[in-house]
């Protein structure tokens, strides 16, 4: 579904997060960027559509209610916006600030989905 041009054709996720840490200077915020993670930005994309895979179509906060910080759900939300660039799910939001509805594209070809190996490289 086209509604609207794609603002994230040429973007890269490194683009969005330094964008991101641009505007948000907060302390604790910092701080917690500067700690390890548990997880790195592929395992997150896998897991987005291995939860997908599983249960269909879902919301971006069942997508994220597991999630322990703001920095975990906002990487989470860069997996989506990836997954999206590269076609492989669907996003829709039928109302401003409504609930996100994601689900995979075409489950035949998730088949053989590989995760591309961008790495996510935070700059504070």
């Amino acid at each position: 579904m086209n509604i609207a041009p794609d603002f994230l054709k040429d973007i890269t996720v490194e683009d969005l997060m330094r964008s991101m840490l641009k505007f948000r200077k907060e302390d604790n915020f910092l701080k917690e960027i500067e700690t390890t993670l548990r997880f790195t930005f592929e395992e997150k994309m896998s897991h987005v559509v291995e939860r997908l895979r599983i249960s269909g179509k879902r919301t971006f906060k069942d997508l994220t209610a597991e999630c322990l910080s703001k920095l975990e759900k906002i990487v989470t939300f860069l997996a989506i916006l990836e997954l999206y660039k590269q076609e492989y799910i669907i996003v829709n939001q039928a109302l401003t600030f409504g609930e996100i509805e994601i689900d995979l594209r075409d489950r035949s070809q998730m088949i053989i989905f590989e995760m591309p190996s961008n790495e996510l490289n935070v700059v504070v």
